[in-house]
């Protein structure tokens, strides 16, 4: 039978590529075969806007008449072009032999989804089902049936928005129901018998041959193939659409079996239904399934009637109109979708996590887990998150920015933490492992952390999620253990320990899903084990990473969950002893700092085993370089000793060899070897405290002291400890310090037998001349800093750790050195030989040093010369000791600090003396001495030093050449005057390229928007890029700063919005825009100061500086203010990159504020005497600034010598309101003055008055019967070569000043409260211009007589009700010029 539905049979069959290479309008690339039937054959093509579909129907016989489908296609086309869920064919080419129609392509129809992981949730379905019933709503409501609806032409997108495609106007309405013949033809393209044809359509066939005539199957001339399709076709066509959807693919109908659904025969469609389980959409497919098409509704009415109850509230009232801004043209590039989705991701779910009831309860994540669990009923079901998650995923693969990536995780962390565990690890994890692949290593940093966060979200674990963390999750992320990155690295340092934790959580809700399922449960043991060989070379890596902070974040990050997850012997064998070798680290003091933070977590996991090897390491710790770390490791054993880790025996034995650190300046390791005694006295027996702890601390208490558990009395009990200055000498002397302690014990011993000997038989101390010339020169240096016999037993009992501190420093400079081919003067090297030049062995050049005290050298500044003199002159060395002796005492008396040794306690360090002469020491001449060290220190308090930790310094000093030095210099000052050049350069093109208006341009006073989100007042207008710009900010004294752009706001919007906007808390006084329109300038009433950062992908602006005039500017004495005032006008300084700011306080200070500087560039004072400042402004060229005052002077600076050149004095002292610099003459002057709305313009060089402008009906230029109005606001301007001026005040009047042309003068916009016409005139004469306005007298009938049976919201005024405060000039992108004014009363309208 298929043979008769064509005229004539193809000769020759020829595939779906060859009827492609014809000449159409644009190229046509075949990309590959989507389908062939004897019907049509579908392609997917490449056109120039991206991938397309073709669906090509060979004309077999030329003559076929087509024209009625092609103008239907057509008429389809144009009016679904807005219908947002629908896809129709875009484009009909028609050729000799094939006719080809085509539309945008989809990767995926409905029935593809259906059986694609992950499964469609029932939210989703819901969604989808949503979205199927407003398509059809949009093509019936255009009198547009389909014709044709089956899941294979229902597309989805990768963000389930559904279009409905391949409307089939060109297929017969009616099909004979005796013959199938036709059915198969047209409607079973994919040859799976299923059958959603309308019974209507199926008719009774006479003869029992196709109702096709035989002129061709698409003439559409037939006996049967007349008629309409009518909506009811195509909602009972969506029902079985719909039932095949909610029955997980199940086809409803095959052509047999819709046929006897027609007679009569319900019991599958029954089958089908029952297998719903919500009652509502049971009933609404139930509904559409109907054998009657009256008893069909329309798509509106299923959409009404579900409202609320099938569909959440939120499809119609948020979530359509939302996502539709995604979906229509222009199309929204992935990059800006995530912006707008970031900005709004919080609102968003706001609304959609919202109940009926319009209130959120807490718990509202676990009760969705529990339903998950449970497989709650549809009704329970509404997550409406999955639906944005699918959104905002689907962009991800698109994104081409790392910001944009970044906020995607963002925005996946937000869903996460109010979603259900399934959306996270189905819908979410996928991506962001995705991200974690990154070839950012932010992105990758980012990935790493959302994904440790988002895992510790998972509450319940479903089944088949059971081996996500071995089969998926670590092998996807173990080669950032080793990524080139080290901030990588660091980062799955800082989150491994989490992730452990997390995959052993994951492990046992498995195992208790299986047992409470009754399934077979995993042995326990072996899936751990697989998930310690997956993570051990993984923290293996980390342990082992070339960089300390890797190693240094693992130990600090949770090490002891580590343990835990590995167990005591793998936490012992792997961590443990890596751990230990962290201490053979002498390049990072950090990395030793964390090891002791960190080994208390482990040993109190491991146990006894490892209390053995715990005592040598924190015996270690005690002679460690850095102070912090001793106090670390001082502390770390007070825990261990709480823990019980440390035997009786090591703790008698650690407090032996710590005790000495009660006499030690750091106190912070005072605090900590009190505390460990005291907590030792706690634990050990009182015999042990009395016979064996209390003999180690008895020389360094005052009194003996009874009660030692107690750490503050034990701390008080305490002597003085050595002082800083005199520890850190003996640290920093000579190569070996052995000698100086054989002499204080000497010292010790012989005052011992002279307490012991009688008064006769006394033994004197051994003096200087028996010790060596170093030890002798140390000792003297160390009695010049108050060297007593206590500190000397303090130093004797510290002796054990200082040699081996002198020793390490020693190693470390000497390891320092490499050969660089600079000379490096922090060093002096051992002497191999001496050269005696005629020096006294007995001289005393160098005993300046004792001229100094504490921490402050005084003598420096002569001394040094005396050794020089006595050297020899010039440089050179003293032969009475060694080279590094030598050097020792010029570092004393310079206050040179040795780099590799820690400095002084005091923050302010050691002073170094100003050198004296021009001959001095080996140092004099090459010693650099910073200027911010040539003052005299003062001794700090004594807690600042004792707490301080001192850090080493690294810098070293160097020796340049003079044809380097002179070198850099030059290069320096070429830079700065190409720099300077360029600057001028930008600045005199930026002026000559000064916006010209289009020919003819006048300002008509078409409303063009009426902006209202300010609440009170807006003081100032100003414009990011003036005149070219589109965008523009707005202050208010509701504190608030808003960005507008009139691209926005040029009436063919909706809404009329401000961009972005910032509160501020304060009413706001002055706005100025700086940074080549990348920053703006606030100031407030209270003297604040407030640079906002404008991002272009936020609705809101951030704070950059923050500065407030009493407090800010008292740092810098040259712009120190007593009281200033706030801020009464700001301006930019030009207008270019430009990033200083110029404002002027009420009480006469001029500030230039320049951005990247924490103080003011410059400052200038204008004399009060002449009145408050009210208003300035700055010429183009930045070349001067005039202000105007109270009391009607004009006050012109010179901004390149910031002196004042030229004072204008108003002829009636009245107070100026606003000034502007003119917009032809460079030199002139436009004021606008109180009263009678007069502007005057000046000469600055004469001081003569040039113009007036005069528009009140008082004599010009005269003070008898003076108005009240004012103008406030100046706006001049260029036009066809010739100035205007715009102008506006208190009367809300709008005015148009042309000096050339005396015709162009007008009365733009009148104020809202002119319910009359005006009657206005303009004349002009050579000294003055003037406008003279009357009033024709209200007429009673005249006015807005319709006002009062408006129906609706009250129409917005034509002009302005309040005083207008500001104007200024943007153009949109199309080159169309507004004009900006702003009113008293809040409101911003634009005019055009």
């Amino acid at each position: 039978m298929g043979n008769q539905l064509v005229a004539l049979a193809p000769s020759q069959i020829f595939p779906v590529e060859h009827y492609l290479t014809g000449t159409f309008e644009f190229d046509l690339k075949f990309e590959k075969s989507m389908g062939s039937t004897r019907f049509m054959k579908v392609a997917k093509v490449k056109v120039d806007e991206g991938p397309a579909v073709v669906k090509v129907f060979v004309r077999h016989d030329p003559s076929l008449p087509l024209e009625q489908h092609l103008e239907r296609i057509e008429y389809i086309r144009k009016h679904l072009a807005n219908a947002v869920n629908c896809l129709p064919f875009q484009k009909v080419l028609t050729m000799e032999k094939s006719c080809l129609i085509i539309r945008q392509y989809v990767k995926h129809s409905l029935y593809d989804r259906v059986s694609t992981r992950p499964f469609l949730t029932l939210i989703e379905k819901k969604w989808i089902t949503f979205q199927i019933l407003c398509a059809l709503h949009q093509c019936h409501k255009q009198k547009i049936c389909h014709g044709d609806i089956k899941l294979e032409n229902i597309a989805i997108t990768s963000w389930n928005w559904v279009l409905l495609s391949d409307f089939a106007s060109f297929k017969p309405t009616y099909l004979p129901e005796d013959n199938p013949a036709d059915y198969s033809y047209f409607f079973d393209t994919s040859r799976r018998r299923t059958c959603y044809i309308a019974p209507e359509r199926f008719v009774r066939s006479t003869s029992g041959e196709s109702i096709q005539p035989k002129d061709g199957p698409l003439v559409g001339d037939g006996q049967y193939y007349a008629g309409q399709l009518q909506p009811e076709m195509d909602i009972f066509s969506v029902g079985c659409a719909l039932l095949e959807l909610w029955t997980e693919g199940t086809a409803p109908f095959e052509f047999s079996q819709l046929l006897a659904y027609r007679r009569g025969d319900v019991d599958l469609v029954s089958k089908h239904l029952d297998g719903i389980e919500c009652e509502r959409l049971r009933e609404l497919i139930r509904s559409m399934l109907s054998l009657d098409p009256r008893e069909r509704k329309s798509a509106e009415l299923y959409l009404d009637q579900e409202r609320g109850r099938l569909f959440p509230e939120y499809f119609y009232s948020f979530l359509q109109s939302y996502l539709q801004m995604f979906s229509t043209v222009p199309v929204v590039p992935p990059d800006e979708k995530m912006a707008r989705l970031h900005g709004d991701i919080g609102q968003i779910i706001k609304i959609l996590r919202a109940r009926n009831t319009g209130s959120e309860h807490e718990g509202e994540v676990e009760e969705e887990d529990e339903r998950r669990a449970s497989g709650g009923s549809c009704e329970l079901d509404d997550d409406g998150l999955i639906l944005i998650t699918g959104v905002v995923t689907s962009c991800i693969r698109g994104l081409s920015f790392c910001k944009s990536k970044l906020l995607a995780m963002e925005i996946l962390q937000a869903l996460a933490e109010n979603t259900t565990s399934e959306t996270i690890l189905d819908r979410i994890l996928p991506y962001i492992l995705h991200l974690a692949q990154d070839a950012a290593p932010r992105v990758r940093v980012g990935a790493l952390n959302t994904l440790t966060h988002c895992l510790r979200l998972v509450r319940h674990l479903p089944r088949s999620d059971a081996n996500v963390f071995p089969e998926y999750i670590l092998p996807s992320i173990a080669p950032l253990a080793v990524d080139s990155s080290t901030f990588v690295r660091i980062t799955y340092a800082r989150n491994v320990a989490m992730l452990a934790e997390t995959a052993v959580s994951f492990l046992e809700q498995s195992q208790q899903n299986c047992s409470s399922e009754n399934l077979p449960v995993p042995h326990y043991d072996a899936e751990l084990s697989a998930l310690h060989e997956m993570l051990h070379q993984t923290v293996l890596s980390l342990l082992t990473d070339a960089q300390s902070a890797v190693k240094q974040t693992l130990m600090v990050s949770d090490i002891t969950k580590l343990c835990v997850f590995f167990g005591r012997q793998k936490a012992n064998d792997v961590i443990l002893s890596h751990m230990i070798t962290f201490l053979n680290d002498k390049d990072d003091r950090h990395l030793r700092g964390a090891f002791f933070d960190s080994i208390v977590g482990v040993s109190s996991y491991i146990g006894w085993h490892c209390a053995p090897m715990l005592l040598p390491l924190l015996q270690q710790g005690l002679t460690d370089p850095e102070e912090f770390v001793i106090a670390k490791a001082i502390h770390a054993t007070t825990l261990l000793i709480e823990l019980g880790l440390i035997q009786k025996q090591a703790t008698i034995e650690f407090i032996g060899e710590a005790a000495c650190y009660l006499s030690h300046p750091n106190l912070w390791i005072r605090h900590e070897i009190v505390e460990l005694i005291a907590t030792a006295a706690r634990i050990l027996t009182s015999i042990d405290v009395q016979c064996k702890v209390r003999p180690w601390i008895a020389y360094h208490l005052r009194q003996p002291l009874i009660e030692i558990t107690c750490p503050e009395l034990l701390h008080d009990s305490l002597l003085p400890p050595v002082p800083r200055s005199i520890y850190e000498t003996v640290l920093r002397f000579g190569p070996d310090i052995a000698p100086l302690f054989e002499v204080l014990r000497e010292r010790k011993e012989a005052r011992r037998q002279r307490r012991d000997a009688t008064a006769g038989q006394q033994q004197p101390l051994p003096g200087e001349k028996e010790m060596s010339a170093p030890v002798q020169q140390l000792f003297r240096r160390l009695q010049t800093e108050l060297l007593t016999d206590e500190i000397e037993e303090q130093l004797l009992a510290m002796s054990a750790h200082l040699v081996k501190l002198h020793r390490y420093r020693q190693a470390e400079t000497r390891a320092a050195q490499q050969p660089s081919g600079r000379i490096s003067l922090d060093y002096f090297p051992d002497v191999m030989d001496e050269v005696p030049l005629g020096v006294d062995h007995g001289s005393k050049a160098v005993a300046g040093g004792g001229d100094t005290g504490g921490a402050t050298t005084k003598g420096a500044s002569h001394e040094p010369a005396k050794a020089g003199a006595g050297g020899g002159g010039g440089g050179g060395r003293p032969s009475t000791k060694s080279e590094s002796d030598s050097a020792q005492d010029w570092q004393h008396m310079l206050g040179a600090i040795d780099s590799h040794s820690p400095s002084p306690a005091s923050p302010a360090g050691t002073t170094v003396g100003e050198l004296g002469g021009g001959t001095g020491g080996p140092m004099a001449s090459a010693a650099t001495v910073p200027p911010s060290l040539l003052t005299p220190a003062t001794v700090p308090s004594l807690s600042l030093v004792e707490y301080s930790l001192p850090e080493r310094a690294t810098g070293n000093q160097e020796r340049h050449s003079d044809c380097r030095l002179e070198m850099e210099a030059l290069v320096t000052k070429l830079r700065t005057r190409y720099a300077t050049f360029q600057r001028q350069r930008e600045l005199r093109e930026s002026n000559q390229a000064s916006p010209v208006l289009a020919p003819s341009w006048r300002l008509n006073g078409t409303a063009v928007a009426h902006l209202q989100e300010h609440k009170a007042a807006v003081s100032r207008l100003a414009a990011l890029k003036p005149h070219v710009g589109s965008l523009f900010a707005s202050a208010s004294i509701d504190g608030t700063v808003r960005l507008w752009d009139c691209n926005k706001l040029d009436g063919q919007q909706s809404v009329n919005k401000s961009r972005q906007s910032y509160h501020a808390n304060t009413p706001l006084h002055a706005v100025a825009a700086c940074d080549a329109g990348q920053s703006l300038a606030v100031a407030g009433k209270d003297g604040t100061l407030l640079l906002l950062k404008i991002d272009t992908n936020s609705s809101k602006m951030a704070l950059q500086q923050a500065r407030h005039l009493e407090t800010d500017g008292a740092r810098d004495a040259a712009c120190q203010p007593t009281d200033d005032g706030p801020v009464v006008e700001m301006h930019p300084l030009d207008q270019g990159a430009q990033s200083v700011i110029v404002y002027a306080t009420l009480y006469g200070a001029l500030v230039g504020w320049d951005i990247r500087m924490p103080d003011c560039a410059w400052r200038l004072q204008s004399d009060l005497r002449s009145g408050v400042i009210t208003t300035f402004c700055i010429d183009p060229t930045s070349s001067w600034l005039t202000v105007g005052t109270s009391s009607g002077r004009h006050i012109c600076w010179d901004l390149r010598f910031q002196l004042p050149i030229a004072e204008i004095k108003h002829p009636h002292d009245a107070r100026i309101r606003r000034v502007t610099h003119h917009p032809t003459e460079s030199s002139w002057l436009v004021s606008a003055s109180q009263g009678n709305n007069e502007v005057y313009v000046w000469n600055i060089e004469t001081g003569h008055r040039q113009q007036a402008y005069w528009a009140s009906s008082s004599p010009p230029l005269s003070n008898s019967n003076a108005s009240s109005h004012s103008v406030c606001a100046l706006l001049p301007g260029v036009v066809d070569g010739n100035p205007f001026l715009l102008t506006g005040g208190t009367d809300q009047r709008l005015r148009y000043w042309d000096p050339v042309h005396i015709e162009n003068c007008a009365l733009i916009v009148p104020s809202a409260r002119d319910y009359t016409p005006l009657n206005v005139s303009y004349e002009s004469n050579a000294v003055r211009q003037h406008e003279l306005q009357t009033t024709i007298p209200d007429q009673g009938g005249i006015g807005r007589v319709d006002d009062e049976y408006r129906v609706g919201p009250e129409m917005p005024s034509y002009g302005h009700n309040g005083v207008i405060s500001d104007l200024l000039m943007c153009r949109t992108a199309s080159k169309q010029t507004f004009v900006v004014s702003s009113s008293r009363d809040g409101v911003i309208k634009l005019w055009k």
